[in-house]
């Protein structure tokens, strides 16, 4: 990303008081936040130039942040505080003291704010801060930007990966890039010395479970799609005697039931899959699938199943039923799906 390459090359005297990091790619954000770290920060200063504050440990988030912003560093000209925010910059709560800090900021300060979701611009310390630093939007890697990510983290360690590699690393770990980095270093301490790796070397490798996982979800949907009950509840019994947490297969079964209902909608719209798995933050090849299983529900049918499910997950949590039974029950019941 060419901001974040021009803010490491900066001189320290030279930065933004505050840099605004947001967005769904927490991966490059943390990322982001060592190399800024490990270029401004002295290692043998960091006791005494790096602070950092979370908003999840903070009763009173507001006041600390000013306190920690304004402690002066009496061996370091610069204090670089890391702060991590829940919820602080969407809700609109008082906005007194951070609207204080954000019009003095401390000159020898320099602030990394990180917040998971888009700040309410109508906010005015949230104004405040595009004045005075720079917004940075981390999105989710898509298309060739993720093919050349993954291009260079097996150059990093001297190897060249084949196309077909790449695309088999995407279809099942999408860009999820936290899970794509300890399977493509799984797979060059697999290969040693050789320099190309292959398809077949990262088949060898990669760690089967996200993959079962995530074709398991398939298998379910496509069974009660086609009304096959009896499938359905065989993948259930597998997946028990594989020891897989049955509450989080159903997790990911209502997960599916969403992304299906959404791509049935936009398809239904004229928009294709890869409209779709843009507005998604997806990759394409899952959303390809839902579009083909949606074929298999009218709306009102997911509509349905989605509500059984929900009900499936309400009688495990309040402890009507334990998990295996209230999957089955909810698996019987999908056989009497009825479209309006």
């Amino acid at each position: 990303m060419e901001w974040t390459e021009r803010i490491l090359k900066a001189k320290l005297e030279d930065l933004k008081p505050v840099y605004l990091l947001f967005g769904n790619e927490p991966y490059l954000i943390d990322e982001f936040v060592s190399k800024f770290i490990k270029r401004f920060v002295d290692p043998g200063m960091k006791d005494f130039m790096l602070s950092y504050i979370n908003e999840e440990n903070e009763e009173d988030f507001d006041n600390k942040l000013y306190e920690v912003c304004h402690t002066v560093s009496m061996l370091s000209p610069y204090r670089i505080v890391v702060a991590r925010c829940k919820e602080r910059l969407i809700h609109k709560k008082d906005e007194r003291i951070l609207t204080k800090l954000f019009k003095d900021f401390p000159k020898n300060t320099i602030l990394l704010l990180i917040s998971k979701n888009k700040p309410d611009g109508r906010l005015s310390f949230v104004k405040l801060i595009k004045e005075i630093g720079e917004w940075i939007e981390f999105e989710p890697l898509k298309y060739q930007n993720l093919d050349m990510w993954i291009e260079q983290q097996f150059a990093k360690e001297g190897k060249k990966v084949a196309k077909n590699g790449i695309n088999f690393l995407e279809e099942h770990f999408h860009n999820n890039l936290q899970r794509l980095k300890s399977e493509i270093e799984k797979v060059v301490i697999y290969v040693g010395d050789k320099e190309f790796v292959t398809l077949d070397d990262i088949k060898a490798v990669i760690s089967k479970d996200a993959i079962l996982k995530e074709n398991i979800i398939f298998d379910l949907v496509d069974a009660v799609g086609n009304r096959q009950i009896k499938k359905a509840l065989l993948i259930l019994e597998d997946m028990e005697r594989e020891g897989e947490s049955l509450f989080m297969i159903l997790k990911m079964f209502i997960r599916q039931l969403h992304l299906i209902m959404f791509s049935k909608e936009m398809s239904e719209k004229g928009f294709p899959p890869e409209d779709t798995a843009k507005r998604l933050g997806q990759h394409p090849y899952p959303i390809k699938k839902c579009y083909k299983q949606a074929r298999n529900f009218t709306m009102t049918e997911l509509e349905l199943a989605l509500e059984r499910m929900l009900q499936a997950n309400y009688d495990i949590v309040t402890g009507k039923y334990p998990e295996k039974m209230a999957l089955q029950l909810a698996l019987i019941d999908m056989k009497n799906l009825k479209s309006n």
